[in-house]
């Protein structure tokens, strides 16, 4: 497919977005798509399309050029929906990773990045799904502790899943 293909088959208007939200949902991302519907992609994530966030996700994690973790923080700033979908993304797609595994460490990054973020980028309330984090076994155990009393200190103690965090604290 072209790039100007795509462009006319995912124009701005509402048809172009379902198609795309379409798009998103029954296939699988590549570089090209990635390199070629970035815009899009962003702007489904902040309408809280969750295939699109997971893609956003799937991203960072794969390492591609302008998914960044914070690149995926800033361009989702402020919806804590969207925010929160990509923060139980990145742990869910961590759950099975070896502890030696770069797409692990990146993921520890996201979950870093969101604590240490301002709570006007940050909702708080975008860091619920967090508890998704204690199914993540390779995290070791003398650093998980920490973090997640960290999120339950920024979340007031709210957080999703939390008698799997209580059964990894015990």
């Amino acid at each position: 497919m072209t790039a100007h293909l795509a462009e006319n088959l995912f124009a701005t208007n509402e048809l172009g977005a379902q198609t795309f939200k379409i798009a998103v949902r029954d296939s699988h991302p590549t570089p090209w798509s990635y390199a070629h519907f970035r815009k899009q992609l962003f702007a489904a994530a902040r309408k809280n399309h969750e295939d699109a966030v997971e893609w956003l996700v799937v991203a960072a994690l794969r390492r591609e050029p302008s998914y960044a973790v914070g690149e995926i923080l800033t361009g989702l700033r402020g919806n804590a929906e969207a925010l929160g979908s990509a923060a139980e993304v990145a742990a869910f797609q961590a759950q099975h990773l070896a502890a030696e595994s770069p797409e692990l460490a990146i993921a520890a990054q996201f979950w870093e990045a969101l604590l240490a973020a301002d709570s006007q980028i940050i909702p708080r309330s975008a860091l619920h799904p967090l508890g998704r984090r204690a199914f993540v076994d390779s995290v070791p155990n003398e650093s998980w502790p920490p973090a997640m009393v960290r999120t339950l200190e920024l979340t007031g103690g709210e957080i999703d899943m939390c008698t799997e965090v209580a059964d990894r604290c015990s």
